[in-house]
């Protein structure tokens, strides 16, 4: 992540349950959960307000070994996500099956230079029906 000083602000990690202490320093969070079992898969897309903080971030997570999981193989790993920004991130989940589940924890959030939760826009129109993952082609 060293073009995180040019510019990178939006990670991919996987394996980290809780991002509280960084909610000032962070725009945008979600953690894709499995919606049959109600738990989540494993990883989280965040952007950062400044990309000075994502690097910050990889340099204390990546490859960082949870507390209370010492005795297990997984570790943190923060990546560069595909989709970079605040506003690119909104656009790409805003019409999401994702925005019509019920629970609110389980949809993308948006937080303030202060770590306060802020609304997320809303849809443009009708969500897709909620379905299996594919991954995009590129």
């Amino acid at each position: 992540m060293s073009r995180c000083i040019d510019g990178v602000k939006s990670v991919f990690f996987t394996n980290f349950n809780s991002i509280k202490d960084w909610r000032a320093s962070i725009d945008f969070y979600y953690m894709p959960i499995d919606f049959k079992n109600n738990c989540n898969l494993g990883y989280a897309f965040v952007n950062f307000h400044d990309p000075d903080q994502a690097l910050l971030f990889k340099e204390k997570f990546h490859e960082f070994r949870l507390p209370l999981y010492q005795q297990s193989n997984k570790v943190l790993a923060v990546s560069e996500a595909r989709v970079q920004g605040l506003e690119a991130n909104v656009e790409r989940f805003r019409n999401s099956s994702v925005m019509g589940v019920l629970k609110e924890e389980f949809k993308p959030m948006l937080f303030d230079k202060s770590g306060n939760s802020i609304e997320f826009p809303k849809p443009d129109g009708d969500l897709p029906a909620l379905g299996p993952r594919f991954r995009r082609q590129r």
